[in-house]
């Protein structure tokens, strides 16, 4: 797994500053863009089935969401399988394997 950023959360974490390089493919930085953010989307729609919430709000902030992921990963322990400030700039298949 690959993250743009220094720590997890994606678009939802505003901790760490948008990579120069990130910004200049885009043309925008990821924190300016999700810093009021609210959920639209019901948080029992959005959470893992294995790791229900302690919110009691239907649609989460940016910073509840990000909270979330954060207990997420530390709960199984899934920080060791992503590499951090890694701009992904392609993917392509090797083709179907039998």
């Amino acid at each position: 797994c690959y993250e743009v950023k220094q720590h997890i959360g994606g678009l939802w974490n505003s901790k760490d500053e948008t990579p120069d390089e990130f910004y200049s493919t885009n043309g925008y930085n990821l924190e300016s863009i999700y810093q009021e953010l609210v959920s639209i989307v019901p948080f029992m729609f959005m959470q893992f089935k294995d790791f229900p919430s302690i919110h009691e709000s239907s649609h989460l902030t940016r910073q509840e969401f990000e909270t979330y992921l954060n207990d997420y990963c530390q709960h199984f322990k899934l920080e060791h399988y992503i590499q951090f400030s890694t701009f992904v700039t392609k993917i392509e298949t090797e083709g179907h394997k039998k």
